[in-house]
């Protein structure tokens, strides 16, 4: 009986054993893994740092005005401003393109040469 006692004594003390070094290991991978998170943080934060100051500086102010001006934009002047009055029935309409004028005018003709050729038939 009292083998049998040191026996299961001597398995319980490997068990613990095992397990300690088990989770001593486990232990170790996850301080791994998170070192490695860690260091992917870092790099993120600097990519994401250095784009956003690239993103301040093409869209601040004084290069936007300074590739308007290359292009040969200026700022709007008063004097460019034309206000039109309507009464409440009358309709501004806007000049269509070339093109659309062209398309509809192809797209009418169409319809006229069907219209002609339901009628005959």
């Amino acid at each position: 009986m009292q083998h049998a006692l040191q026996l299961l004594s001597a398995a319980l003390l490997v068990g613990f054993a095992v397990s300690l070094l088990w989770s001593e290991s486990q232990l170790v991978e996850l301080n791994s893994q998170i070192q490695n998170a860690k260091a992917d943080l870092v790099s993120a934060q600097s990519q994401y740092t250095y784009y956003n100051s690239a993103l301040n500086n093409r869209t601040n102010i004084t290069s936007v005005e300074e590739t308007a001006t290359r292009l040969g934009l200026m700022k709007i002047d008063q004097s460019q401003i034309t206000y039109i009055r309507l009464d409440g029935g009358s309709v501004l309409v806007r000049k269509e393109s070339a093109v659309r004028q062209w398309t509809d005018m192809l797209h009418d003709g169409a319809m006229m040469i069907m219209g002609s050729v339901n009628r005959a038939n």
